[in-house]
């Protein structure tokens, strides 16, 4: 039983438990009059989160890697063919529920925004100087998110019953407030972009 154990664990790739969908995000830097930017999309309407700033990016497809769904999401979003963008290597990655969110880091060489194809996800884009977010620090706000039980949840087999203490879970979220850009960046957008200026910084 042991050899097979062992047999088992050695062909097994680890995977995180509880993560049921994978998504990968391009970080896009530009480099506009010599100096180096970030590109940022606001999304469509009619789409989920409808008016957010986020980075382009989507579901990893089976077959594909995470940085090959971060290069097809960003073509298929911005209209740009490949050759014009450059991977520059991975960042961190976010977990939320089951979602697991991986970051890599691009830079694009289109600087024209005639260059750019939007599809129908994309309301618009902008870029924001990189120098900005070192010099203007985002203000954090807490979300606690708490466990809902169902009506049915069998409290009489665990320790404590319905006095038990489910941990909550607080989240620190950093706003950046673009005035030139009227809008707001923050959530997993504004996380990625804080940890990235402190790669970098």
């Amino acid at each position: 039983m042991l050899s097979i154990i062992k047999e088992q664990l050695q062909e097994y790739i680890p995977s995180i438990i509880g993560v049921k969908q994978s998504y990968a995000v391009l970080l896009p830097l530009i480099e506009v009059n010599g100096e180096l930017h970030i590109l940022y999309e606001v999304r469509a309407s009619h789409i989920s989160q409808p008016g957010d700033v986020a980075f382009p990016g989507g579901k990893i497809e089976p077959g594909e890697t995470s940085a090959e769904a971060a290069l097809r999401e960003t073509e298929e979003e911005l209209g740009i063919p490949a050759n014009n963008i450059q991977l520059l290597g991975e960042m961190d990655q976010i977990i939320s529920g089951s979602h697991l969110i991986q970051c890599f880091v691009g830079e694009i060489s289109l600087t024209e925004e005639q260059d750019y194809t939007l599809n129908e996800e994309v309301a618009r884009i902008f870029t924001q100087p990189l120098h900005y977010f070192q010099t203007h620090p985002p203000q954090y706000h807490e979300l606690v998110m708490a466990p809902t039980l169902e009506d049915d949840f069998p409290y009489h087999l665990i320790q404590g019953g319905k006095d038990y203490s489910f941990r909550k879970h607080t989240r620190r979220i950093p706003f950046y407030q673009l005035d030139e850009h009227q809008t707001v960046l923050w959530g997993f957008t504004a996380e990625l972009t804080q940890r990235f200026i402190e790669l970098v910084t």
